[in-house]
């Protein structure tokens, strides 16, 4: 009765594992078949696809307008004198000539995009100017032919001579991070600083008081070892004169 009773049970087993064969191998034949319907896995899903923000961007830069810069002259300044740089950014049609420039102004003739948010920054490499900006870099946003933006600078001289300005400005769309146009290379704006007598005498009195004060520390210096000096010498000459 006992082995009976195994062999009953090897049997169940057995028809329970065929049982779970046959319907392991049913669903696989659904799936395959397309029958059963399953929730795509992560792999197949598509990353967000960025082709249409790129395409944007292409499509504004296409749309630019040409710019005219135009900006004060002449850049030539004293020192202790402060120069006041004004610059504007005009858009205007494409291929247009570009106007005379006004008395004390100069146009420079280069290709400009324009059409967005301008932006202006002015540096000056040798770090030789000061250079202080008037405002925010952000100028008035370009929507149209005749639209223009203004930016101000105040540059004060350091030592007389001649300088380069490099002034850059760039175009982004609407009031987002996004570069669509920039002036490359620079706009370069020389500036000239003369020298005055006012600057030579203060550049003379700086030097009299380092050499005035280099004299006074030697003095101070020499005063220290001074008595302890002469009495050195003074027993090495007896000492001298002791010697048969």
């Amino acid at each position: 009765m006992a082995g009976t009773k195994w062999q009953l049970r090897w049997i169940a087993l057995m028809f329970a594992g065929a049982g779970m064969f046959l319907a392991v191998l049913t669903i696989s034949n659904l799936e395959v078949g397309g029958v059963l319907h399953r929730r795509p896995e992560s792999a197949g899903i598509s990353e967000p696809d960025e082709s249409p923000f790129r395409r944007a961007i292409l499509r504004d830069r296409t749309q630019l307008f040409d710019g005219e810069l135009d900006y004060d002259l002449p850049f030539r300044v004293r020192m202790g004198d402060d120069i006041e740089v004004l610059a504007s950014m005009t858009a205007v049609k494409h291929e247009a000539s570009l106007n005379p420039p006004a008395p004390g102004h100069d146009s420079v003739e280069r290709e400009f995009r324009v059409g967005g948010v301008q932006k202006a920054y002015l540096s000056e490499p040798g770090d030789d100017l000061v250079i202080k900006q008037l405002g925010s870099p952000n100028g008035s946003s370009i929507a149209a032919v005749g639209d223009s933006a203004q930016w101000r600078w105040y540059v004060t001289p350091r030592k007389p001579g001649s300088f380069t300005l490099d002034l850059v400005i760039e175009t982004y769309q609407r009031d987002t991070d996004v570069l669509l146009a920039r002036t490359e290379p620079p706009v370069n704006i020389a500036v000239t600083v003369t020298n005055t007598w006012k600057y030579r005498i203060s550049s003379a009195k700086e030097w009299l008081f380092a050499a005035a004060a280099v004299l006074a520390a030697l003095g101070a210096i020499s005063a220290f070892f001074r008595e302890p000096l002469t009495a050195f010498l003074a027993r090495f000459m007896a000492g001298r004169g002791n010697q048969p």
